[in-house]
């Protein structure tokens, strides 16, 4: 992550985890913080860096 997002990622992380436990799910902390993992992890492996073309036209399918 760069410098500008370091910072607020890492206290979304701490406000999740401070709502969590203060009301007694922690499970909530957890999932907040392998959510920023995950994030970090595709980033660091270049994901997003790319433009992403977006399909304009819908294509009609055969019924499976």
């Amino acid at each position: 992550m760069d410098a500008r997002t370091h910072p607020r990622s890492a206290c979304d992380v701490l406000n999740a985890a401070r709502a969590s436990f203060s009301v007694g799910q922690s499970h909530l902390a957890l999932s907040a913080l392998t959510s920023w993992r995950e994030t970090a992890e595709a980033i660091a492996a270049g994901l997003g860096e790319t433009p992403v073309e977006w399909l304009e036209d819908d294509e009609p399918v055969e019924r499976p």
